[in-house]
Formats: structure tokens, sequence, C-alpha cells
């Protein structure tokens, strides 16, 4: 598949990697949470992944109490512009936290730190973007899902592995509840939305963009808090991936 394809997207979603002490993706999975409100303090919390060529990892965003992303909310509904926190764990470093503005009528988000920025916009419980890195240039996309409860949504981060000659690449996604969303990106730079579903410990992904046959199908290891498994494009483009909770 070129992993351009589909391939991308599936193997992507597989991977994207975890954030906050509220949402550790080094836990076992034990299920989506219940419903309420995310972050504790009556904050709202936002979890997921960024992803680009050479670089991924997990994201997290805090919104002031008395904010939604959805829509203007509390005594900030006529402030404008609100200041939020987050981090941002690229994989195999250290986390690293961001400091930006949402603004609940736009819906636009501006965060950045460590030389990291990152700006996106919110609709229907999922806020997608970009980021860029400097001075070491790097760039990517990024995803994240409004979180039910504190500990609900978790983050899985790995790579896939063409065995058919196809460009191989890095992958990260969210679980939360049966529910996946993640990005893909091959070594090229291109990138790949990811969605897909767990029913069990069964993993489907499709790349929503160019929906047919399951691009990526595997399975999450509870014990261990892994996941894994193979994708084909139905181009000609195959192999498998594997990550875990990051």
């Amino acid at each position: 598949m070129s992993i351009r394809h589909r391939g991308i997207v599936l193997l992507a979603l597989l991977a994207l990697p975890a954030c906050s002490n509220d949402n550790n993706p080094s836990a076992p999975y034990t299920g989506g949470g219940g419903g309420g409100g995310g972050g504790g303090n009556g904050a709202t919390s936002l979890v997921g992944v960024a992803v680009g060529a050479a670089d991924g990892g997990s994201l997290t965003l805090v919104l002031p109490v008395g904010v939604s992303p959805g829509h203007q909310a509390g005594p900030f509904s006529s402030q404008g512009p609100v200041g939020v926190s987050g981090s941002f764990a690229p994989t195999g470093a250290s986390v690293i936290p961001l400091g930006g503005t949402y603004d609940s009528f736009t819906k636009a988000l501006s965060l950045s730190g460590g030389g990291y920025a990152f700006t996106g916009t919110y609709f229907s419980g999922v806020l997608r973007g970009n980021w860029v890195r400097t001075p070491s240039p790097a760039s990517g996309t990024f995803v994240l899902v409004l979180a039910n409860s504190a500990s609900s949504v978790h983050a899985y981060c790995g790579t896939f592995t063409s065995t058919s000659g196809g460009e191989s690449g890095i992958f990260d996604f969210v679980v939360q509840g049966s529910t996946v969303d993640g990005i893909a990106c091959t070594s090229s730079g291109t990138e790949i939305r990811l969605q897909g579903t767990l029913a069990g410990t069964g993993l489907t992904i499709i790349n929503p963009l160019n929906p047919g046959p399951y691009l990526a199908t595997g399975t999450l290891n509870t014990s261990n808090n892994t996941v894994s498994g193979t994708y084909d494009d139905s181009a000609g483009n195959h192999g498998t991936w594997a990550g875990a909770g990051c």
C-alpha cells in the first residue's frame, strides 16, 4: 500500500502516545471510563497524539474550570481567548510543559513550549491541527479527543513495517471506550488519518478519508498494555505494526 494510503492511516492509529498522569498509558487498559468532564477539580481535559515523519508522542490539553471546548461557558464566555496548559511527551524523551490560549468562540487552539508549536481547531469532540518544531526543524499533525473522565483515554505509540517493499513509519492513536482516533506517517512524511474500533481486545482501523476494507487489524494486550497486528492497503503494500502505551 504505498503506506501513504490507508496502510499508513491504520498503523498511525494504533500508535498514538499517551499523556498526563491522569491518563497514564503505562497502566493496563481497563476499558472506557464513564461520562463527566476530563481532568480533576472541574477542569476539562483533552488527550491525544502528535505524529510526524520522524517524531511523535502523546499530547494533553487542560482547559480552565468553566471553559468548554464546544461552546462559550461560564465567566470566561465574554473574555475571548483564555490561558490553557498542556504537555507533550515525545517518544523516548522527557515530557515538555506547554502553555497557550484557547478561544471557545472560534474553537482555535495555540499551544507552545520546548521548541514545539501546536495550532488547531475543535469540532464535535475532536481537536485537530498542525505542529512545527524549531530550531531542529520538524512538522506534523495532531489529534486531541475530549476525555469523558480523568482516565478514560489511553494513548499508544508505535511503528509499522512494510514486508512488501513499501514505506515504513510511525503511528500514534488513542482509545476511549470502543473508539480509536489517530495518525500514521510514513518515513517520507505522508500522513494519514486513522479511525477505528475496539471490540473486546480486537482492533480494526480504516482511513476515514478513503474508507473501504479494513486497513489494519490487531489486538490490544491488556496484560502488558501493548498493541500489535497487520495491515494491508489492498494495493500491494502490507506489513506488521506494534506499539505500547505511551
